[in-house]
């Protein structure tokens, strides 16, 4: 082995010319894929420049077997030359193989695929392990692992890989499930861009979906799971350490029970609210047997139709989540101006309900089973009689015979007459739009304001008030409503008593009182005496109460104050130094004294 390398070494700085006949491609080069394109831009360089770099070959047998070099090699018999300027070198199975495969890896525009098959064959080789590989190709050992496991996809989840029609993350997603999912997941999620497509997911959102759609969880699933509890296929049955109720390693038994499960429920709920369309999302683990099993019971899969969405009431805020009135208060606001539109909505839904313009169906998503509702698509007239010549006129009950299996809900007029009434509400609610953001620019121009405040303006003025107010004031002035609209409000200030007037700017002034009065602000003085106004009594109480407490926090800082600033006792002075002041007759403040 040792002299076949030197040889080898010896022979690979010597650039010879071998004919293209007597050259074959390698069984072990992992590039599949040569861009038609791409060979033929790279065989007018050459006819141009020649090959600039040789390929490496090897002998085998009569012939010889590209090492590395194949793009190159294609193109010179695309540019018709006969010889190509080649290394060839001494190599065994294993040291060819590792050559083309490093050689192939360190390409810029390398495939996912081609990447995982040519890891794979290095480790197999047994030369390397994942860290050894790792350094050898400078990537990052969790690299390497992700795309050996991309060796799991079946092949054309594969393909639209390295088409590029799904990344990297969801491949490796997809790869962690069962060949038979695999399958599955192609034909029905990523094969067709249909409306169950999912290449377009994002990787997160891909594995919820798949987690949906094919989990083997059982808690997963809303069928009886009694009979699963000691079942040889629960992952739970032999694991004493075990969280849940397991997971179900037997698809088909479970797709089975899940199955029967489903057309149960539909079929109660379908008689309980007399519905006759049943719809089932692409989410579920179930066995197509369910539509025939549909069909014999009268319900009918849609077409044409659409889900039409059911007003759903808004949630009332909970004080408790809000750390102040004043948040809480606007929340309240908000959540009636949403009941407000609710209720209209949920009207204009009741109405078409009842009308037939909306309908009842069952709805199948995620293994539950559910109410819905669907009405018509809106329809363009020259698609549903494409296949109509222009003189021809096609009677609702001539295209019921022509297509006797599609359920249709009942055509007539009223559906186009409620569409143009609809049209033109639309029409005037844009007049008024722009009549009301023209008059808005019209008063941020305006240079100034003259005469006595309006009735008009005193009633709006109370009416911005409201808003301030707490629950129970609110129910004081309208006791008869849980939830006040706008309508409420503006009838109102329509009827505003003197009692009402007071009550209304006094929460006003509470309200902002609480939010500006802070110590030391002009307006807390303000705000103390709009307090003693009203709660006199309490607010003396209050006063006393922390007064109280701060005299005695001054009364311990004053004494400890005292005992700092004692002054110190006065020196004796010696008997020399006192006579020497009886003798000396100067003044003793003008002595220094060392």
């Amino acid at each position: 082995m040792k002299n076949s390398v030197n040889n080898s070494n010896q022979s690979a700085n010597s650039v010879q010319e071998v004919k293209l006949s007597q050259i074959v491609a390698s069984t072990f080069n992992q590039r599949k894929f040569f861009d038609e394109q791409s060979l033929k831009e790279l065989s007018e360089n050459i006819l141009q420049f020649g090959v600039l770099q040789p390929v490496l070959l090897r002998k085998v047998g009569k012939k010889f077997e590209i090492v590395y070099g194949e793009r190159r090699f294609r193109a010179a018999k695309m540019a018709s030359l006969s010889t190509i300027p080649a290394n060839v070198r001494e190599l065994s199975d294993e040291q060819a193989l590792e050559i083309s495969v490093i050689e192939n890896l360190q390409r810029e525009n390398i495939r996912p695929m081609e990447e995982a098959a040519g890891f794979i064959a290095l480790l197999e080789t047994k030369k390397y392990d994942y860290t050894a590989l790792a350094k050898k190709i400078g990537k990052s050992e969790g690299y390497v692992r992700n795309r050996v496991k991309l060796n799991d996809l079946i092949h054309d989840i594969g393909q639209i890989l390295d088409k590029e029609e799904i990344n990297i993350g969801v491949a490796l997603c997809v790869s962690t499930y069962p060949e038979e999912i695999q399958n599955d997941v192609y034909i029905k999620h990523l094969a067709n861009k249909n409306y169950s497509w999912w290449g377009y997911l994002s990787t997160s959102e891909f594995g919820k979906m798949m987690e949906n759609t094919y989990s083997l969880l059982l808690e997963n699933y809303h069928f009886d799971k009694s009979q699963c509890v000691n079942c040889p296929n629960n992952t739970n049955t032999y694991n004493i350490f075990c969280d849940g109720i397991g997971k179900c390693t037997k698809r088909s038994c479970l797709i089975d029970k899940n199955s029967k499960y489903v057309i149960s429920e539909a079929v109660r709920l379908a008689n309980e609210e007399n519905i006759q369309y049943v719809r089932v999302d692409h989410t579920n683990n179930i066995d197509d047997s369910i539509f025939g099993a549909f069909e014999k019971e009268g319900l009918m899969i849609p077409t044409g139709l659409s889900f039409a969405y059911c007003p759903k009431a808004p949630v009332q805020p909970d004080r408790e989540d809000f750390a102040n009135d004043h948040d809480y208060d606007v929340a309240m606001n908000e959540f009636r101006c949403d009941y407000e539109e609710y209720e209209a909505d949920k009207a204009d839904f009741d109405g078409q309900l009842a009308d037939g313009s909306i309908a009842k169906c069952i709805y199948i998503k995620r293994n539950c089973v559910t109410v819905d509702y669907l009405m018509e698509k809106k329809r363009e007239e020259e698609s549903r009689y494409d296949h109509v010549h222009d003189d021809d006129t096609v009677s609702d009950e001539q295209e019921n015979q022509r297509n006797p299996e599609k359920p249709v809900l009942a055509v007539d007029y009223s559906a186009q007459i409620r569409t143009l009434k609809k049209q033109d509400e639309r029409n005037h609610e844009i007049a008024e739009e722009h009549i009301l953001e023209d008059s808005k620019a019209l008063m941020r121009h305006l240079p100034e304001y003259s005469g006595e405040l309006s009735d008009l303006e005193i009633k709006m003025m109370y009416y911005f008030m409201l808003p301030s107010l707490s629950r129970d004031k609110e129910r004081i002035l309208i006791p008869d409503k849980d939830f006040a609209t706008s309508n409420d409000k503006v009838k109102l200030i329509e009827h505003l008593t003197v009692e009402n007037m007071t009550l209304i700017v006094r929460e006003y002034i509470r309200v902002n009182f609480q939010q500006q009065a802070y110590r030391g602000s002009v307006i807390a003085e303000h705000f103390l005496s709009f307090v003693g106004q009203h709660c006199s009594e309490q607010l003396s109480e209050i006063s006393q109460k922390y007064n109280e407490i701060y005299e005695k926090r001054k009364q311990r800082i004053d004494e400890q104050l005292a005992e700092m600033i004692t002054p110190e006792p006065e020196e004796q002075m010696s008997p020399e130094y006192e006579v020497l002041t009886d003798i000396l007759p100067v003044d003793i403040s003008m002595l220094e004294v060392a």
